[in-house]
């Protein structure tokens, strides 16, 4: 065993036995390394990229837009914009792989993506409002 202070080994033996202090503190661990990965669940980064022959993984290093497009610029690159040009086409050999949500949190949507209907109904339904107040016979208001 690690450890060798017999009161440390005591102290984590009766936290074992407690089963539900046990069973929670391996959830959170869980839960801890499930985080660890989030990058790889939920990303607008791909996780690979395969062009020209040469392998990239953009979640662990940084590649400017350079590197892809040769344009000059050490910029961090669009690579949703950069998967839709002609050289990524199908048959191409170049690729990328996407998280299974390929969305990050500095991602916004383009407002001309979003459908908007040319017809908007509102409808009004009015709310009685109605209330009653006692008046005492010494003229004091009570509810």
């Amino acid at each position: 065993m690690l450890i060798k202070n017999p009161m440390t080994r005591k102290r984590i033996r009766r936290f074992k036995e407690t089963r539900r202090a046990y069973i929670s503190f391996r959830i959170i661990v869980i839960l801890y390394g499930f985080s660890l990965l989030a990058e790889l669940i939920c990303n607008n980064v791909p996780i690979y990229v395969r062009f020209k022959g040469d392998s990239y993984f953009p979640v662990v290093r940084f590649y400017s837009e350079d590197t892809f497009i040769e344009n000059g610029r050490k910029t961090r690159p669009d690579y949703k914009k950069l998967a839709a040009l002609s050289e990524f086409a199908a048959g191409s050999g170049n690729f990328m792989i996407f998280p299974p949500i390929p969305f990050g949190p500095f991602e916004s949507i383009d407002p001309e993506s979003i459908p908007i209907s040319d017809t908007v109904v509102i409808r009004l339904n009015p709310v009685p409002l109605t209330g009653s107040v006692d008046i005492r016979q010494d003229g004091v208001i009570s509810q």
